[in-house]
This record gives structure tokens, sequence and C-alpha cells, in this order.
């Protein structure tokens, strides 16, 4: 078969077609496919970014309520003593009858009870599984049901409670009510009977307390602050508190107490040592710097106080008492129990009497004092 000149002609030009449409296919196509590709990605990484740089700009949004969130956790936690030692409850009870006052005669003390810490839905989880077994007390059972979180983990719930006998003013009962529901620990009354005797404005009755505890490794022990004895001896075979001159066994008359903010007793107390009644005492509960003052007079063993403490001061007439020898003035203090203890007191001293003022003071902080004696004026001995 021969070709016309036509047909070559159209032959070349579908060659040259050819060889300009045959690189676009097998070079250009696939370039243009990658370039698509990479597009697409240059705008999900844009998206990624616009995504990251807000989050960089609420970065300090997040960082408040993350710092936030950490201290609502502890201040929830701080609502729960590591742990419930019986000492820590006989002192809450002796505190509880000198802020109210309130009478609680009688008491007896329950064991310490461990309780499951869980969240609303693993105590869901939790009450289905008892729902089809009957049984949730094996320890298998919890393991296969809860789970911890960052909370709860490493902590152990345990829960004491106290039955209580008491007799109170209808006032008093009310603030006591009232101590409770706001006091720093956790606890709650769970029973609590009450009789009204209108004559004498007065309730009786009994009360269950449960008080709850979180106990953990990283939990700080509790502590309490057992008081300074003003009268008698922790140990009988020591010199007993208050004794400032040891030949004659004579104690101080009167006396000013310093306790860490957190003790079960006020910050300060100042008063006389021989009033079990505590008529004579002054208190003051600041946690900060007080200004202290005492002045004696008087002559022949007949002797007058006057003190005051930040705003307390005693009544116009004084204090009086009588004195064999020396007058004694003994200030108790104590360890600070951290930077934020700020319990210390600027004390001044006069002595217009026909003897000697011993001046004592024990127990104070050897790192950082709370106690400086600001002005002593007549016849005082330090001892």
């Amino acid at each position: 078969m021969k070709l016309t000149e036509k047909d070559k002609n159209l032959l070349l030009i579908l060659a040259v077609i050819a060889a300009f449409c045959l690189p676009l296919v097998l070079l250009v196509q696939p370039a243009m496919n990658k370039c698509e590709a990479l597009t697409r990605e240059i705008s999900e990484l844009q998206s990624r970014k616009s995504y990251l740089d807000q989050i960089v700009a609420a970065g300090s949004t997040y960082q408040e309520e993350a710092e936030n969130i950490t201290v609502k956790k502890e201040e929830l936690m701080n609502r729960f003593p590591s742990d419930i030692p019986q000492e820590a409850s006989l002192l809450f009870m002796d505190n509880t009858e000198k802020k109210l006052p309130i009478s609680l005669y009688q008491v007896g003390f329950g064991e310490d009870v461990a309780m499951q810490m869980t969240s609303a839905p693993t105590q869901e989880a939790i009450d289905q599984v008892e729902a089809d077994t009957g049984d949730v007390t094996d320890d298998s059972v919890y393991a296969d049901t809860t789970s911890q979180t960052a909370v709860t983990s490493g902590l152990t719930g345990i829960s004491t409670s106290t039955d209580f006998s008491y007799t109170a003013g209808y006032e008093e009962f009310k603030e006591f009510l009232d101590y409770i529901e706001n006091y720093n620990d956790r606890m709650v009354i769970t029973s609590l009977t009450a009789s009204y005797a209108m004559d004498m404005n007065q309730v009786n009755g009994n009360f269950t307390l449960i008080q709850y505890a979180l106990k953990g490794e990283d939990r700080n022990p509790v502590s309490f602050l057992e008081p300074e004895m003003i009268q008698g001896t922790n140990n009988i075979f020591t010199q007993a508190s208050g004794v400032f001159n040891e030949e004659t066994n004579q104690s101080a008359q009167f006396f000013l107490m310093l306790n860490q903010p957190d003790a079960d007793d006020e910050a300060f107390i100042m008063g006389q040592m021989s009033d079990v009644a505590e008529k004579t005492y002054l208190v003051n509960d600041e946690n900060k710097l007080q200004k202290a003052a005492i002045e004696f007079e008087g002559t022949d063993g007949e002797y007058t106080a006057y003190y005051s403490v930040g705003k307390e001061k005693t009544v116009k007439e004084g204090i009086p008492f009588t004195a064999d020898g020396q007058i004694g003035f003994e200030i108790l203090s104590s360890e600070r129990a951290d930077d934020k203890d700020k319990v210390s007191v600027q004390v001044d001293i006069v002595n217009n009497t026909d003897t000697i003022v011993y001046l004592s003071v024990q127990n104070d902080d050897e790192e950082n004092p709370r106690v400086t004696i600001k002005g002593k004026t007549g016849d005082i001995f330090t001892k």
C-alpha cells in the first residue's frame, strides 16, 4: 500500500503531537499530582498551626485554670487529716468544752474503718456488681471494677465514730452545731437526740460524730500540740512546769503561753497560774506579733497584777494575789510550726513592789524566737 503525500503529512503531524504529549503524560502529570498532594498537606498543616496558635494564645488561661484546680484540690484534701489519732480527738473535746461551752460528759470511741474511694461512675459499677453477685467485699471484685485516678491514687480513706452524751444551754447547743459544721477537719453528725428542759433552758442528749481522714505516703502526719501543763508535770521524775525557784520549789504566780496558730489552745494565753477556772485568763488567737505587758504593785506579801495581751486587758482593779518571797512570771513558748507561723510577742515588765520578780522563758524557738523582752522596770531577775 502506497502512502499518499497527504497521509505522510498526517502521520508527521501525529508523530509531532505524540512527541509533545508523551512527556506531558509521563512527567508533568505525576508532578501535578504530587503538587496537589503537597497543597493538601500544607492546608492541613496550616489548620493544625492555627489550632496550636490558639492554644499558645490561651496558654496563660490554661495555666491559671490548672493552678486553680490544684488549689481547689489542696483545699479539698486539707479538709481531711491524714489520720485520726485518739490524742487529737481528746484535745478536740477539751477545746470544744472551753470555747462554747458544752459539757461532753460521756464518750465512747469506735475503731477506724477503711473506706473505698470511688468516683460516681465507679460506684455505679460496684453497685451493679453487687446486684449481680450479691457480694463486693472481695478485693479482686474491687480490682476488676474500680480504677484509681490521679486524685485518689495512693490514698486510703478511713472513718471512725465517736458517741457523746452532752448537756448545754440552748444557745450553746446551736453554737455547737455550727462549730462542728465549720470545723477544719471533715466530720459529720450522723445521729442526734436532744431533750429540751424549758425551765432550765438546757438541752441534753446524745450524738454520734463520724470523723474522716485520708491516709497516704505523701500526706503530712497529723500534728497536735499538747498544751504545757501549767500545774503539775508531764513526768513525775522531772521538775514541774511553773517552778522558778528550785531551792524553795516555789511556782510562778502568773504566766504567758504562746502556741502554734493551729494548736487546739489559743495562740496567746495569759493569766494566773493557780486559776483552775481560768477566770483571770486573757486569750488572743491572732497569728501575728502582739504586745503584752504586766505590772506588779504592792508590799508585804499582798500584791496586785495588771496585765494585757493585744487588746485584751485585766479589770481596772487588777488581779490581787499573795506571795511568800519572790514573785514569779513565766513565759511558756513553743517551736514555730512553719514560715506561716507568726505568733510572737513583745513583753514589757514593770515591778513596783518591795520584792524581786523572777522572769523565766521556756521552750522558745531557738532559730526564730517568739519572745522579745522589750522593757524591764524595777528589780527583775531573768532566770
